[in-house]
């Protein structure tokens, strides 16, 4: 095969990661790849040299994406200028559907011979389910990472759609074998995920600062493990430099694992990380809180819950506070609950055992079935 020009739009850090994952894979297949567009640390390892630095595209929520539509035009502008330009053999668009799939729209127009690759789907289940119909006109595969959207995607008359595992599970499924469970009995280890995005961070970070210096009042063994980017490190720094508890701030990959193995519970922020703790069996809180558009959009969202470990159980076992919930006496309570009350832990765990089978009980013959998908279409 040929000198394959690759382009590749990820607008946040997990998208970074996991397109970086992507990429990596395909060049077993293809070793001879050429890619551009927008991405991170991870994809400016394998070559890529992002248009503008992704973190422009870290808009959270409606509102924010409003007070920001001017700059968002500009940058969909740029990006679709660019890749008109440059004509590539395929483009993967993933996460930040707000700024990707305007991009995909664009192009499809201009380029209609170009195959659109959709790594991550929008959150469908949730709200705005005509935009699986749309997609169809623009979108020519999803590579879903949920094992409950290719059916939805069918139902709805979208795109095709297949589930091709969850990078991030599988990860902590691999760093579980690797990786001793070394829990020290004598100390209450606490996990807190933030977040990836600054905008998210800002909102969670006081709230659980304060749903933990009430814990630590009641537990005086309590440990904290900080897990966020290395980006943020001075950020968490400053914010937490007045806490009252103990507290360890990690950034590096394998150390992140071993807290979330070895951990009792956790704080995290609605979104992926959720699947991840799910898959380690990690007791948790789920975290949100946004602008008041989103207190008046949540009652147009079609799921019982949006925690993704939720869903995919389809119950609501892990306790969910959002707006007005996300507050710090109630995650402290929530989090004393699991601590104290043994059924809640055992709940949790054994919801968390049926994620993992649905997780992983995908019929695929090969750990490379997305790559083979955007293989076949480069062909």
């Amino acid at each position: 095969m040929s000198s394959k020009k690759i382009a590749i739009i990820a607008g946040e850090t997990s998208g970074d990661i996991m397109g970086s994952n992507l990429i990596h894979k395909l060049k077993y297949l293809c070793d001879d790849i050429e890619i551009f567009g927008i991405g991170g640390k991870e994809l400016s390892k394998l070559g890529l040299r992002s248009i503008f630095p992704f973190d422009k595209l870290s808009f959270i929520g409606p509102w924010d994406i409003i007070k920001n539509i001017n700059s968002l035009r500009k940058l969909i502008k740029i990006t679709v200028d660019l890749i008109i330009k440059s004509k590539p053999d395929i483009l993967i668009i993933i996460d930040c559907p707000e700024f990707s799939h305007r991009v995909a729209k664009r192009v499809r127009k201009v380029l209609p011979e170009i195959p659109i690759i959709n790594y991550v789907s929008p959150t469908i289940w949730a709200w705005r389910q005509s935009r699986a119909t749309k997609m169809s006109s623009y979108i020519d595969h999803v590579l879903s990472i949920l094992p409950f959207e290719p059916d939805m995607y069918k139902k709805l008359n979208g795109p095709m759609c297949t589930y091709v595992g969850n990078p991030l599970s599988e990860k902590v499924a691999k760093y579980m074998k690797k990786l001793p469970k070394t829990n020290d009995l004598k100390t209450i280890d606490l996990v807190l995920m933030a977040g990836s995005r600054k905008s998210e961070v800002s909102r969670l970070l006081s709230p659980s600062i304060d749903a933990i210096n009430r814990l630590g009042k009641k537990y005086d063994n309590l440990v904290v493990k900080v897990l966020t980017f290395e980006h943020f490190r001075d950020f968490m720094s400053k914010n937490l430099s007045k806490v009252s508890f103990n507290y360890e701030i990690i950034t590096q990959e394998e150390e992140k694992y071993r807290s979330i193995i070895n951990s009792d519970l956790a704080i995290v922020a609605s979104g992926s990380a959720t699947l991840e703790l799910a898959i380690a069996k990690l007791p948790m809180v789920v975290i949100y809180k946004t602008n008041i558009i989103f207190s008046i959009l949540r009652f147009f969202i079609k799921t019982h819950s949006i925690v993704l470990p939720n869903i995919i159980h389809g119950s609501n076992t892990i306790t969910e506070l959002f707006q007005l919930k996300c507050n710090g006496y109630a995650i402290a309570n929530e989090l004393q609950n699991i601590i104290e009350n043994d059924s809640v832990r055992v709940d949790q765990i054994e919801m968390h055992n049926a994620v993992r089978e649905k997780m992983f009980s995908r019929d695929i013959n090969s750990q490379y079935e997305g790559e083979k998908i955007i293989y076949s279409y480069l062909k």
